[in-house]
């Protein structure tokens, strides 16, 4: 009894971090990555739009890309 107890004990604590790891990702990923993604892109977009800074603003969409879904 003692045992299925430790074991069933064991599983929560084990769910609990996996869990507490998502929820953690989650929020990484919607307070950092996601603002500086938008405002890379954003950049980008205004660097594309003028001729000669037509490298930069390809470079910046990539970056920004690479933040998202890295």
């Amino acid at each position: 009894m003692i045992i299925l107890s430790l074991v069933i004990l064991c599983a929560v604590f084990w769910l609990g971090i996996k869990i507490t790891g998502t929820l953690l990702s989650a929020f990484i990923w919607l307070i950092i990555k996601l603002p500086c993604m938008l405002v890379l892109w954003a950049i980008g977009f205004l660097c594309f739009c003028t001729i000669i800074l037509f490298p930069v603003g390809i470079m910046l969409f990539r970056a920004g890309t690479r933040i998202a879904f890295c």
